[in-house]
């Protein structure tokens, strides 16, 4: 039989991950399932050996741009790094997490003086291009879908007021303008006092005719 006590791991790349998972996850209930003939028997490992497993998924892209040559962006949504953490939906992927982090870093650095015009540089570069909100840059919500055709004519109608149904708004609102005196009674005085200084002015402007 084999000794419990005596077993090692070895993987490389994507089996050196999963090697060093088996390596740093032991003795933990939730992982030990309840699977087989030997749920008594521990499944702690005594030695692993991880051949170039990723262990920093964050870091993936960049580890492997010095030499350049990778096929795999390691970053993007569909990549095996991204579906493996499961956030492989549109606009999600390790490149943003990533992005976000370095964020997170330069804000930081303000707190310990670095200058703010720098540090909106480098977080604009990476907010713009993954497309994440940042103290210097936000989203707006832009809705392109075309109303009518562009060979449609336009129309005229009326627009439905407010007002419950059954309402005015004279009954609402009362007579417009209102205000702290009567408009009406205002027009009416003006009116005489203009028709009265006309009658006064009159006589006087015969005599200066006839005089003349």
């Amino acid at each position: 039989g084999l000794d419990p006590d005596r077993i090692g791991v070895w993987g490389s790349s994507a089996g050196g991950h999963l090697v060093a998972l088996a390596g740093t996850s032991g003795n933990d209930p939730a992982l030990e399932g309840t699977v087989g003939n030997e749920l008594g028997t521990s499944s702690v490992v005594q030695v692993v050996v991880d051949y170039y497993g990723p262990t920093d998924l964050l870091q993936m892209t960049l580890d492997i741009t010095t030499p350049p040559g990778n096929i795999i962006d390691h970053d993007a949504p569909d990549s095996p790094e991204s579906r493996l953490i499961g956030f492989s939906g549109p606009g999600e992927g390790i490149g943003v997490l990533w992005a976000r982090q370095k964020i997170d870093h330069w804000m930081d650095t303000l707190a310990d003086g670095a200058n703010e015009d720098a540090v909106r540089a480098q977080v604009l570069a990476l907010a713009l291009e993954f497309q994440l909100v940042s103290k210097f840059t936000s989203f707006v919500a832009v809705d392109k879908t075309p109303a009518r055709s562009a060979d449609a004519r336009l129309k005229s109608g009326a627009v439905p007021g407010l007002l419950p149904a059954g309402w005015s708004p004279s009954g609402v609102m009362g007579e417009l303008p209102q205000g702290a005196t009567d408009a009406r009674w205002h027009a009416l005085l003006g009116a005489l006092a203009l028709a009265a200084f006309c009658l006064t002015r009159t006589p006087r402007v015969r005599q200066l005719i006839m005089k003349g």
